[in-house]
């Protein structure tokens, strides 16, 4: 009981609404999904980072065609995004993974952690991709409305707790599985495009 007394009000709240039994399948579920999602949502910075997109990295051989400044921009710009987007999505994972614990602290920086993805969103709206990355932008622009998406509901989430309804940590765990699947559709774009590229301006 002391414990319980000394959590935040929207925390007593939600711990109270979990003895009544009102809330025990979220509860559990909440938790579980984070943790399910963790790991995937971690994969998707290791992607980024591995990624050969810097300028001096996808230059071709002296002897043959390089791609163009706009591209060599463009690659640069979505591999920052990309990054930035994903690792303010994983600070807010890794809060919500604690969600029974949740100070107002945590609170306020998953608020800060959704905004900086909605920062980079805008970012990434801004691009006009080259022709032959129309298809990977149309993939990673959906991909990251989709991190957008799941960061605000988080923080939904979070900070009350009381609206908390069965079909949001669903939600979540879809955009989630959504965002994945397309990012892992723009990386297999970008790992084949600059040989493409290469081969176009040669031939």
């Amino acid at each position: 009981m002391q414990r319980l007394m000394s959590l935040p009000l929207a925390l007593r709240v939600l711990v109270i609404a979990l003895i009544l039994g009102a809330m025990v399948i979220l509860a559990a579920g909440i938790p579980a999904l984070i943790s399910s999602t963790s790991e995937r949502v971690s994969g998707f910075v290791q992607g980024v980072e591995g990624q050969q997109l810097d300028a001096k990295e996808v230059t071709v051989d002296s002897a043959e065609a390089t791609v163009s400044p706009e591209t060599e921009a463009y690659l640069s710009k979505v591999k920052d995004t990309n990054v930035g987007a994903v690792e303010a999505f994983l600070e807010i994972d890794e809060k919500l993974r604690k969600f029974d614990s949740l100070t107002p602290e945590d609170v306020e920086d998953i608020e800060a952690d959704r905004n900086e993805v909605a920062d980079n969103l805008d970012q990434i709206e801004e691009l006009d991709p080259p022709a032959e990355y129309q298809e990977q932008y149309e993939h990673f622009h959906s991909a990251i409305v989709d991190l957008d998406e799941a960061a605000g509901l988080a923080y939904s989430m979070a900070s009350d707790p009381d609206s908390i309804t069965p079909a949001m940590p669903e939600r979540y765990d879809l955009l989630l599985d959504r965002a994945d699947f397309r990012l892992q559709q723009s990386d297999a774009i970008l790992e084949s495009a600059p040989e493409t590229t290469s081969s176009q301006e040669s031939d």
